[in-house]
């Protein structure tokens, strides 16, 4: 069962959270702001469910740690991948025009979210400009993954599906602050396939030839980008800036 950590000292955690900067919980003064009681933490262990398809919607999820899987399964009991969220991304927001989730939410490994109440996020977006215009450029961030899944789906053939997806995650972790070079792939070839409408055989295969051309080093659950701009011209880009890498790393 998943974890709720209860969080008595909101606003100090708040403060140290890294994803802070944009959370519409806060205000553009951080300190002055009270948060106590308007979210949670919440630690999920692999296999574990965040929300299932058609169940009410209750909280809208940031994910601070880990990776999380949202599917669809179909009458024939055949589960379709949607989508992959990682560090600092939301998860549910295709539910706030309505009262249902639309599909079933699964943490793919250890991860960590925090839970905001949707009555609590809808009433911040209501009376905070700065809420609202958090909310929106995360919509249209996700709503750009989406738009470039589809439009690779349609015109790419496998290859420059999986590098444009292997792309897509180094500029996601760069965008979250991360090192963009090292990308976790919690995720089952299987998974992958489903997302990109493809064979298993195929994306192992794919994999490997990446990483013979040097391009990418395979490890079990991560790859390492060696050649970004290889990479890009595999997936059909040209002229791609390099990926963002967090101090430290």
């Amino acid at each position: 069962m998943a974890c709720v950590v209860s969080i008595n000292n909101m606003s100090a955690r708040c403060n140290e959270c890294r994803l802070s900067a944009d959370c519409p919980l806060l205000d553009d003064a951080p300190a002055s702001t009270d948060t106590p009681g308007h979210s949670r933490l919440r630690v999920l262990h692999a296999g574990d469910r965040l929300f299932r398809a058609a169940d009410r919607v209750d909280a809208m999820y940031r994910v601070r740690s880990g990776v999380v899987k949202t599917s669809l399964t179909g009458q024939d009991g055949v589960e379709q991948v949607t989508g992959f969220y990682g560090a600092g991304e939301w998860v549910g927001l295709d539910a706030l025009d309505g009262e249902h989730y639309r599909s079933e939410a699964v943490a793919l490994e250890t991860a960590s979210v925090c839970v905001i109440p949707y009555r609590v996020l809808r009433e911040r977006m209501s009376n905070s400009s700065h809420a609202a215009r958090l909310m929106v450029e995360a919509m249209s961030r996700r709503l750009a993954t989406k738009e470039g899944i589809h439009l690779s789906l349609a015109r790419d053939n496998a290859a420059q599906r999986l590098a444009a997806f292997l792309l897509d995650l180094s500029q996601r972790r760069g965008a979250a602050g991360l090192d963009a070079t090292h990308i976790a792939l919690p995720m089952s070839r299987g998974e992958i396939a489903s997302y990109l409408a493809l064979a298993v055989e195929t994306v192992s295969r794919l994999f490997t030839r990446l990483h013979r051309a040097g391009i990418v080093q395979v490890h079990r659950n991560h790859v390492e980008v060696k050649d970004h701009a290889s990479l890009a011209r595999s997936a059909g880009h040209l002229g791609i800036d390099a990926p963002l890498r967090a101090s430290g790393h």
